[in-house]
């Protein structure tokens, strides 16, 4: 199988998994609409396209100082999930009668979804373990390409999720519904770092 094949389907498995990242990607198509999700899904795919060039370029030498660090790290990164959970679900709660401008939401869900994507690197090291499966040369070019064909299949993935946002946005029509469901997800994203809290060693 060629590696950006490869590369791909591993963008695609990463992104399938439901977790924080995949709910703020339908929060925001749920709470803004469409293009707002999407936003969030083109910061998440970025985040994973540096990563798998990363790991790809340097994860050799990076990968065992993050394992040296894990603990520490893993603390940080649920820290930074329960803090951004309660102040999505206490933003939804603020925000129930306005709306922000719609460049504004975009550059926020973009730049945001990036920023809490890239907190964990510890998800270096399954891109590290996965690049170290494939057949590379160590050419610049050859781990370019691994990388932007693991972020096109995250932002498939990605996508999609917004696209189902989008979807029950529209099926909604009572406003209260959406936000009980942005209370929710907040929440949610919330009880994923106090998890991370409860099994860090």
């Amino acid at each position: 199988m060629p590696a950006w094949i490869a590369g791909l389907l591993f963008g695609v498995a990463i992104a399938l998994a439901i977790g924080p990242i995949a709910l703020l990607i339908i929060r925001a198509a749920l709470e803004r609409g469409l293009r707002a999700g999407l936003a969030c899904a083109a910061g998440a795919s970025t985040a994973d396209m540096l990563y798998a060039l990363l790991a790809a370029l340097a994860g050799s030498a990076i990968v065992p100082r993050l394992e040296a660090r894990r603990d520490t790290l893993a603390v940080a990164s649920s820290v930074a999930l329960i803090a951004l959970g309660l102040w999505l679900a206490g933003h939804a709660i603020a925000s129930a009668r306005k709306a922000p401008t719609e460049r504004a939401a975009l550059a926020y869900g973009y730049r945001s979804t990036l920023a809490l994507t890239l907190v964990n690197p510890l998800t270096l090291v399954a891109f590290a373990s996965f690049i170290g499966q494939l057949p590379l040369s160590g050419r610049t070019g050859e781990a370019v390409g691994v990388a932007v064909a693991v972020g096109v299949g995250s932002f498939l993935v990605a996508a999609a999720l917004a696209l189902g946002g989008a979807v029950l946005r529209r099926l909604l029509t009572d406003r209260r519904w959406v936000l009980a469901l942005n209370i929710v997800s907040g929440l949610a994203i919330g009880t994923f770092g106090l998890y991370g809290l409860a099994t860090a060693h």
